[in-house]
């Protein structure tokens, strides 16, 4: 977990992270919000973004144009990142959503 007082920034947009969740001055996009939970899981368990490309089947700059919130996944490749990182799609995509509603 990152400390209060640090800021990351997602495409443009600043965001502050208070406890698992981010607070985002603006609404994130799907996309985005898909990113962050997506980069939340994957750091939680210490898992490279190399490593989750290999896990997963895809290129590892896939991995981080998702993270960034730079290009939406196909639903194929949700399924093959969560299981790679051992939660249900379901979760991953709770997660997100709950990012982009800003809780």
């Amino acid at each position: 977990m990152w400390p209060d007082d640090h800021a990351q920034y997602i495409g443009s947009r600043r965001i502050r992270r208070t406890g698992s969740v981010a607070a985002v001055a603006k609404r994130l996009s799907p996309s985005e919000a898909l990113g962050l939970a997506l980069k939340q899981l994957r750091t939680e368990r210490d898992v490279t973004q190399m490593d989750l490309a290999g896990e997963a089947d895809i290129h590892r700059n896939h991995v981080g144009l998702i993270e960034r919130g730079e290009i939406s996944p196909s639903y194929d490749t949700v399924v093959k990142l969560a299981d790679a990182l051992d939660v249900r799609s379901s979760e991953l995509v709770e997660l997100a959503e709950r990012y982009a509603a800003g809780r």
